[in-house]
């Protein structure tokens, strides 16, 4: 007798021989072939400094360039946004501005 209590997996249930059925159907849970995740992310740098991540969601919050919209909401102005891959870049001229655009990005991309 066997360590299976008498089974050595030979019967119909088995397909007849040893070998160990693999379910197609059950899903690789590391799957990492390059598709779309079900949101992006994004780098936020002021000046050189990480700010935080930017997290899109949905396909309507705009994104990266929802950055943009929410510093001019808040009027800022004197700064740029560029992206480059998944870092957004916000650059600025005056130093106290920046102090002010770096608080409110941290705040912002915390709750989004």
């Amino acid at each position: 007798m066997d360590n299976f209590g008498g089974n050595n997996f030979d019967g119909r249930y088995f397909g007849g021989n040893k070998s160990f059925f693999v379910y197609p159907f059950l899903s690789n849970l590391q799957d990492d072939d390059g598709n779309k995740m079900a949101h992006d992310s994004y780098q936020v740098y002021v000046n050189g400094d990480y700010v935080g991540d930017k997290l899109s969601i949905t396909q309507g919050d705009g994104g990266w360039k929802a950055i943009e919209s929410y510093l001019k909401g808040r009027n800022f102005d004197g700064y740029r946004v560029t992206r480059d891959g998944n870092r957004i870049y916000v650059d600025v001229q005056d130093e106290e501005e920046a102090e002010a655009i770096r608080n409110h990005l941290t705040v912002y991309t915390q709750i989004r």
